[in-house]
């Protein structure tokens, strides 16, 4: 990364481990560089297809 020490720890419990890891990964996204907005939008995504 770039050499900031930044961790994630969340602190509440997503039920479903696809949307979890959908949530997880977009954050880790953001932390390595990518847009917010792009990484939220694929997350999303991933939480749409659960909720139907």
């Amino acid at each position: 990364m770039d050499g900031k020490n930044t961790r994630f720890q969340p602190r509440y419990l997503i039920p479903d481990a696809d949307v979890e890891k959908a949530v997880i990964a977009s954050i880790q996204n953001v932390l390595s560089g990518e847009d917010p907005e792009a990484a939220a939008q694929s997350a999303q995504e991933i939480v749409n297809q659960k909720m139907q």
